[in-house]
């Protein structure tokens, strides 16, 4: 009897960690604006998969990939401050566009990318680490390079491993 009763205890925590695992996996699924993003960095902006991938894990950094992020520090999806916050606005007032809009920024960052030499930068980087790299420390150029690019990482290969569910 008491064999029985092991046996099915192990049989219970096994299928309790294999739903808790199904759990993980489908919590893992891409939001609407993550699958929007990518399709619009993809196919309108014409950034690679691995570019697109890397653009994506730094604006999930930074804002979690929200748009309409404003605080007193910055707004939009790549948390611009100071400046590049007053030429973000300005562009969206002369475009008559709101500068909460997705496509908005995306074209913004594909601008100001170019404007800085950030696109050509991100061509010649060849793993997705490289190119995490050269957006945070050529563009965001954080406190610390190196903690931001280990969060970012785990972003960028999420999102480059999962990219057929992005499509």
């Amino acid at each position: 009897m008491k064999q029985k009763a092991k046996r099915f205890s192990v049989i219970l925590i096994t299928a309790i960690i294999a739903i808790g695992c199904l759990g993980c996996i489908s919590a893992a699924a891409f939001t609407k604006t993550e699958k929007s993003t990518y399709k619009g960095l993809t196919k309108t902006q014409k950034y690679s998969a691995k570019d697109a991938c890397a653009i994506m894990a730094v604006m999930k950094r930074q804002t979690n990939i929200k748009y309409s992020c404003k605080n007193d520090n910055g707004r939009g999806v790549m948390y611009w401050c100071y400046g590049a916050e007053k030429d973000l606005l300005k562009k969206a007032k002369k475009q008559k566009v709101s500068w909460k809009s997705a496509t908005f920024q995306r074209k913004y960052i594909k601008s100001d990318f170019g404007k800085k030499g950030i696109n050509k930068k991100l061509k010649k980087a060849s793993s997705l680490n490289g190119k995490v790299n050269v957006i945070n420390k050529h563009y965001i150029r954080p406190y610390n390079l190196k903690r931001e690019n280990k969060d970012c990482y785990k972003y960028a290969k999420k999102y480059y491993d999962g990219r057929s569910k992005l499509k």
